[in-house]
């Protein structure tokens, strides 16, 4: 299977929110919540025939030049077949390190093989995970500063 990605469109709204995680993304700024609008980029995974595989919410933060990945969803009937690599792989050819916004434990393993380095925090005891999970941007250190 080929996967595409392009970036989302108004269009893509309604399939987006059908998501069984009950992420909201509306087309323009809202006081609370996430909007096409207000993203760095909105990007859209589809195979070579349009259906829709999933999607990746992302925003940047100017002040310390990094990207926040918010939010990330492949379509449960095509989960394990390369999509989340395919989104993060196109939104790490942005020249800034990736940061998870938050991310669910259970998929430590997954974001590990997807680039991501485990960046503990200052207090963190063994098994907490309380840190961040960064990926760098390509040939950088996997620290931010």
């Amino acid at each position: 299977m080929s996967i595409l990605i392009r970036a989302a469109v108004p269009a893509d709204l309604d399939w987006i929110n059908s998501n069984d995680q009950e992420w909201i993304v509306q087309e323009h700024h809202q006081r609370y919540g996430f909007s096409l609008e207000d993203a760095f980029r909105v990007d859209v995974a589809t195979n070579e025939r349009g259906e829709r595989l999933g999607w990746t919410y992302v925003l940047k933060d100017d002040e310390d030049d990094y990207l926040v990945l918010h939010l990330l969803y492949v379509d449960l009937q095509h989960r394990g077949r390369g999509v989340a690599r395919a989104l993060v792989d196109h939104l790490a050819r942005e020249p800034y390190e990736i940061v998870l916004g938050a991310w669910d434990r259970d998929f430590y393993d997954m974001w590990l093989k997807l680039g991501f380095v485990y960046e503990p925090h200052e207090h963190d005891r063994p098994g907490d995970l309380s840190g961040t999970m960064a990926r760098p941007a390509s040939g950088v250190s996997a620290q931010r500063s």
